[in-house]
């Protein structure tokens, strides 16, 4: 696959999920390279990542972000369904609109979230989370938040409502 992969130099769109994948080759030959779907693998690891629009890497084995040569060009990023264990490789991803993070056991939100200045979607649903930082709340373009199947009680879920309908009123709060 690595020589193959290597002479598609113009390649813009990559999709392999379900593909049962653990490794990749180093993917730096692909400059061009705009879109890159791998969920459903077996990856931990991806090596070589240039500068890509739209990432999938949901259900697989990550335990950290992988990291990017031009990360702040990313603006969808969807890595649920992983072990995360680190995900300070966040705040390189300046230009994400769109990030996906549910279902990785998180128990708090990371305090760089709140670099991502032009984030408009979060999804933190299906975690640990039973209290939400006000990094939240320096996210001036998010208008979706998902943080349903969490462990807030119907007091924190209706002050969180209160809460951002004041500071963020055009955010749209899935609980």
């Amino acid at each position: 696959m690595t020589d193959q992969l290597a002479s598609l130099i113009n390649l813009r769109s990559l999709e392999m999920e379900y593909c049962s994948l653990s490794k990749l080759p180093n993917l730096s030959n692909l400059p061009y390279l705009y879109e890159f779907h791998v969920s459903h693998n077996r990856l931990s690891q991806i090596d070589g990542l240039n500068s890509l629009n739209r990432l999938y890497l949901d259900d697989n084995l990550f335990t950290e972000i992988p990291a990017m040569i031009a990360a702040e060009d990313t603006t969808y990023l969807s890595i649920s369904s992983n072990p995360l264990m680190h995900v300070e490789e966040l705040s390189s991803f300046v230009g994400l609109q769109y990030l996906y993070l549910s279902n990785i056991n998180m128990s708090s939100i990371p305090s760089n979230i709140g670099k991502l200045q032009n984030l408009m979607e979060l999804d933190l649903s299906d975690n640990k989370l039973s209290s939400l930082s006000g990094y939240i709340f320096e996210l001036p373009e998010l208008y979706l938040l998902r943080i349903n199947d969490n462990l807030f009680s119907p007091d924190q879920i209706e002050r969180m409502q209160t809460e951002f309908s004041k500071i963020l009123p055009n955010l749209y709060l899935i609980v």
